[in-house]
């Protein structure tokens, strides 16, 4: 049992005392979720729908997948919300892989902010990003 001072979550929820902080956890999930399902739906639009035939020709195709896509899908923090859900067991396995470390070294800034910056330059300048691409004839 717990002690008398402290509620718990069914006490509360009985009371009415936490029913507003309980609800703003609620929102604040289904907002992220839906934030993240955005974020993958852009991609979606972006590479598999009619847009993806514009790719080379419209900058707003560029602009969905380099702009709102990351933006989207940072602020639904999808990592955040399956530590919130998840049950114990799949919860640990995740914490095991965000605390190894291959994740520190994947997510040090500046190794993360070099990828970003060398790797379109990188293959711009050797000519990888035309031969992958179809010529028009």
């Amino acid at each position: 049992m717990s002690s008398p001072g402290r509620t718990t979550p069914c006490r509360a929820s009985r009371s009415g005392a936490s029913s507003a902080s309980t609800s703003a956890v609620t929102a604040g999930r289904t907002l992220s979720f839906v934030v993240v399902v955005v974020g993958m739906g852009s991609t979606v639009l972006a590479t598999v729908s009619g847009l993806a035939v514009y790719d080379d020709t419209l900058l707003s195709v560029h602009m969905i997948l380099a702009m709102v896509v990351p933006l989207a899908m940072a602020l639904g923090a999808p990592i955040t919300l399956a530590l919130r859900t998840l049950p114990r067991r799949p919860r640990s396995w995740l914490l095991v892989v965000l605390h190894s470390r291959l994740a520190k070294v994947l997510t040090f800034p500046p190794l993360t902010f070099a990828l970003f910056v060398i790797t379109p330059w990188a293959l711009g300048a050797c000519g990888a990003c035309r031969t992958g691409r179809p010529r028009p004839r």
